[in-house]
């Protein structure tokens, strides 16, 4: 199962891949996991008005933005399926253990109703003692 920070490791590596520099990549990064310009800018150590002029100027790093912003959304929706597959499986486990279980006590509900009907017919069978 993929973890957030080898999602981030991989958005990362394609990033620097598409040969921006290693600001542009942290901010292209930030911004594809839903910060905002501002919040990425910050993080990266630049002012907003760069990353705008940045997006306003170099048609490549819009492209680098959507593209990182596709691949995350699609790494995060395998990882979701991933997930709710194996919470599912452990739904159903824990349901038939709850069979399990319920079975088991109404067998012992069963058993202790017949070991009582089992002592009230033997002390019904003994002969009251003389008087």
């Amino acid at each position: 199962m993929l973890r957030f920070s080898r999602i981030c490791q991989q958005l990362r590596h394609k990033i620097q891949s598409l040969r921006r520099s290693p600001v542009q990549a942290q901010v292209v990064l930030s911004l594809a996991q839903g910060a905002t310009v501002t919040a990425a800018a910050r993080a990266a150590g630049l002012h907003r008005t760069t990353v705008y002029h940045w997006l306003n100027t170099q048609p490549a790093f819009e492209t680098a933005i959507n593209q990182a912003r596709a691949e995350y959304i699609l790494t995060l929706r395998d990882e979701l399926k991933t997930m709710s597959s194996l919470a599912l499986a452990d739904q159903e486990k824990f349901m038939q253990n709850f069979s399990l279980i319920e079975m088991d006590y109404n067998q012992l509900r069963y058993e202790q109703a017949l070991g009582r009907a089992e002592r009230e017919n033997e002390s019904s069978d003994e002969i009251p003692p003389a008087e």
